[in-house]
């Protein structure tokens, strides 16, 4: 199997010793649906992870296990197993040249992003529905950069001829609209913020999630971009 192809799968048998090692006689195996999952970071082998992003990769697993709001969870769960996002979305950059441009960056970015966003909501006041909303949204808002940047170059994508705003929705758009069979509010209220970070933001009245997952955002590349006070002195 392919590494970026794989699927959790669940296997039933009785392990036996055979001198020094361990086999597995086996009954049954089968496909795990995410919907069985409780938290789809723990799933991903940490082996896969690059050695930067390994906190991060901590910080996501807690982060899902003390998650509270179910439909969310699920939400977050199914796309990190998805064989065709979550593999790649813990190996991409997060960009080319400018910040958090090696393997693992993109999980190191979102998580910033998502802790920032998150502080600034609880600092403000925001209900725990918006505080979940604005964590999981910032987590996921740069996840066309899968595509439009990817592991290594070259590129899978021509970031010229496809942005990666727009490919966030087109990667989520199955998740979303499957978060809204399962509740309609947290599927229409993360429908409305992936598709707002998408857009221009000149001359719009923003939410407060979108307002903070945009500042966290500017903050957290601008933070590994630019220079610091003292390599400015």
């Amino acid at each position: 199997i392919e590494v970026g192809d794989q699927h959790l799968i669940e296997l039933y048998g009785r392990i036996q010793q055979l001198n020094d090692y361990s086999l597995i006689k086996l009954n049954d195996l089968y496909i795990v649906s995410p919907s069985h999952v409780h938290n789809g970071a723990a799933m991903l082998p940490l082996r896969f992870v690059p050695v930067r992003a390994r906190a991060a990769m901590e910080w996501l697993i807690n982060f899902i296990d003390r998650m509270k709001n179910e439909p969310l969870r699920a939400f977050l769960t199914g796309i990190l197993l998805d064989p065709e996002l979550g593999y790649k979305f813990i190996r991409s950059r997060a960009s080319n040249r400018y910040h958090s441009a090696y393997p693992g960056g993109l999980l190191v970015h979102s998580v910033e992003v998502a802790r920032l966003a998150g502080q600034g909501g609880r600092l403000l006041g925001e209900s725990e529905l918006s505080l979940a909303m604005m964590h999981v949204g910032a987590l996921l808002h740069d996840l066309g950069k899968i595509d439009t940047v990817g592991e290594r170059n070259p590129r899978p994508m021509n970031p010229a001829l496809y942005m990666h705003e727009h490919q966030t929705i087109h990667l989520l758009a199955p998740h979303i609209n499957a978060l809204k069979k399962a509740s309609s509010i947290e599927g229409m209220l993360m429908q409305h913020l992936i598709s707002r970070l998408a857009l221009p933001f000149k001359g719009r009245c923003p939410t407060m999630a979108e307002e903070l997952i945009r500042f966290a955002d500017q903050a957290s590349a601008g933070h590994k971009a630019k220079q610091s006070l003292a390599e400015f002195i």
